[in-house]
């Protein structure tokens, strides 16, 4: 990707369809369904999780957050 930051790319692009999470646990909350405790939540939560500020130069951190 030559001009363009990747980072600054995936984390558009992340946003972008964590976004889209919130609106699909939106939409099976509306069904009826337990959404907020669900699989999807919890992915959302390590994905979050994930790109959460933080001491980026402690790498066992950045593992366990990878790992998740």
């Amino acid at each position: 990707m030559s001009g363009i930051n990747r980072m600054s790319y995936e984390l558009s692009h992340t946003s972008y369809f964590m976004n889209k999470m919130d609106e699909v646990i939106k939409w099976l909350e509306s069904k009826g369904l337990k959404a907020n405790q669900s699989r999807y939540a919890k992915y959302k939560g390590y994905i979050d999780d994930f790109y959460k500020k933080g001491n980026l130069k402690d790498l066992s951190d950045l593992e366990q957050r990878f790992k998740n």
